[in-house]
Parts: C-alpha cells; sequence; structure tokens
C-alpha cells in the first residue's frame, strides 16, 4: 500500500511529502510528488507588464522598475501592439542597406504575428549590402527590467522576477 502522506520521520530527518495518486511519497520521484517540504519551488517575487516603445535597428530600451533586491531570475514573453489599431499586431524586421536607409518589412511568421514570444533577437548580413534585424532582447539588472526592441511596433511586455 502506498504512503501517500509523510509527516515526521521517516528513518531520518524530519519530512513532509505528499505524493499524486500511484505513488508512494517515501521513494517517489520528484515529479510524482505533489508537495516535497525539502524542494521549495520558487516562488514570484514580482511581476508586471508594460508596453516597450517601437524599435529600430540599433534597437531601443524601455526600462521599468522591478522591486526586488535580488531576484533568482526574471522570465519575459511580449508581443507587437499596434497603436494605430489598438490591437494586437505583426512582427517586424528592419532592412538596414549599406546606403544607411533604413526602412521596415513585414516578418510574415503566421504562428508569432500577434502571438507572445519569449526573447529572440537575430541580424543577417545578406551579402548584397543589406542587412536584417528583427526581434526583442530582455535582461534585469539590480533595480529594473529592461525590454531592447528591433521591432517596428510597440511591445507588451510580461514579466516576472522569480526567486528560489
Amino acid at each position: 500500500m502506498a504512503r501517500r502522506i509523510i509527516l515526521g520521520r521517516n528513518g531520518g530527518p524530519y519530512q513532509f511529502k505528499v505524493s499524486a495518486a500511484g505513488y508512494d511519497a517515501a521513494t517517489a520521484p520528484l515529479d510524482g510528488l505533489l508537495f516535497d517540504a525539502d524542494n521549495v519551488p520558487a516562488r514570484v517575487a514580482a511581476q508586471g507588464t508594460f508596453r516597450a516603445e517601437r524599435g529600430n535597428y540599433l534597437g531601443v530600451e524601455t526600462a521599468r522598475s522591478h522591486g526586488v533586491s535580488s531576484p533568482s531570475m526574471c522570465i519575459a514573453i511580449a508581443r507587437p501592439w499596434n497603436p494605430v489599431t489598438s490591437s494586437v499586431g505583426d512582427w517586424y524586421v528592419w532592412f538596414r542597406l549599406a546606403s544607411g536607409t533604413a526602412s521596415a518589412g513585414k516578418l510574415d511568421r503566421p504562428l508569432m504575428d500577434k502571438n507572445y514570444c519569449t526573447p529572440f533577437y537575430w541580424w543577417a548580413d545578406q551579402g548584397n549590402g543589406t542587412t536584417e534585424f528583427c526581434g526583442w532582447k530582455f535582461r534585469w539588472t539590480s533595480s529594473q527590467v529592461i525590454c531592447e526592441s528591433f521591432t517596428y511596433e510597440q511591445l507588451d511586455v510580461r514579466w516576472a522576477a522569480l526567486e528560489f
């Protein structure tokens, strides 16, 4: 018979474990436990949303304070926002020509357009005097979360600072 809950000593130090159905709490693998006091999960220390400024091929930074002195990690997702139509938008690529002029064109990736994406950034030298830039970067400091945008539209950013 499987022990679903252990609360107290189990042949060693004090334990508090709760297993999923079909697992013995004393021998269950980590994914077979619903709770294990020895493996405390991360907690969300702070979270927020903000709208990042429209980017360009050089990257435009938008920063917000996060209020956590030393998070273990920060994560973020973002999606394009079209301020003209007040709706979610499409991802754009910046083209910079050898002449120094720049323009933007739709990335044309239906699975990404109008959807949240994790941070991604790429640039490509086309070998014909054209360089392409696209995406966004995310980073944090001891006091701020920072989104650097390389896309033509504004970005809706959702972020969370985690502590372990």
